[in-house]
């Protein structure tokens, strides 16, 4: 019976023990666990954000490059150096045929009656296009004129079909203003087409927060096993004095 009783207090003082210090622990790693769980989050929100906004950044950068190409072939037409038709016939091509992004990226110009002026798609050059209308109602090429008239140009989200595919896909333009011939010139991405760059920074995001909880859960675990066998130890001597 005596052994008995001191067997069941040093188990309670264990018990006690094991009880206080885990949950300390837990606390603890809970804890940096949150901490390391928002910094990693703020960290990958941030790199995909700015993921998106190097799209914007690339098409933006490719309208001004080609406007710039376009303001060298004005200059020429000003010095003398090759006739007015010369150099509308050459902006025509250089709009028409410059490509980027591996040759997906392209460019089309409209003026501001809604004359579609340039684009590679020999349906919609020289077409009359201020009243259509993209796939979802709205009027898209209104959006390019309002948009792009901005210091600086602006971007314009809309709704279009996608070369090879059905359906209706998003699209993000970026639109500028080439005065000499009242050109509104515009290029864009397809938006599925950032969503799916950007999934796989997700889906390493999600990865490494679902690493981490089971990391901390392990070390928690381990921490209390190894937490009650050293109390045990400990606390052997102690019940005889606690008697």
């Amino acid at each position: 019976i005596y052994m008995k009783r001191q067997k069941s207090k040093r188990l309670q003082v264990t018990g006690k023990l094991i009880l206080f210090v885990s949950v300390l622990v837990m606390l603890i790693i809970f804890t940096l666990t949150a901490i390391f769980y928002t910094s990693l989050d703020r960290a990958y929100q941030n790199w995909i954000d700015s993921s998106y906004q190097s799209y914007d950044s690339n098409i933006r950068t490719a309208a001004e490059s080609l406007v710039s190409v376009l303001n060298v072939n004005y200059e020429r037409y000003q010095s003398g150096e090759i006739t007015e038709k010369e150099a509308l016939e050459n902006a025509k091509a250089i709009v028409r045929n410059t490509r980027y992004n591996d040759g997906s990226g392209y460019f089309w110009a409209d003026t501001s009656a809604g004359l579609c002026a340039v684009h590679m798609n020999p349906e919609y050059e020289g077409k009359m296009r201020y009243d259509d209308q993209d796939l979802k109602g709205d009027y898209y090429i209104r959006s390019f004129i309002k948009n792009g008239s901005q210091p600086g140009g602006g971007f314009t989200n809309f709704y279009f079909t996608k070369p090879g595919q059905d359906g209706t896909y998003a699209k993000r333009a970026y639109t500028i203003k080439f005065e000499p011939y009242d050109w509104y010139i515009s290029t864009g991405n397809y938006i599925d087409d950032i969503d799916q760059a950007v999934s796989g920074y997700q889906r390493e995001k999600i990865l490494n927060i679902v690493l981490l909880a089971v990391v901390s859960l392990f070390i928690c675990v381990t921490g209390v096993l190894i937490l009650g066998r050293f109390l045990h130890r400990i606390t052997a001597p102690l019940s005889p004095i606690a008697d």
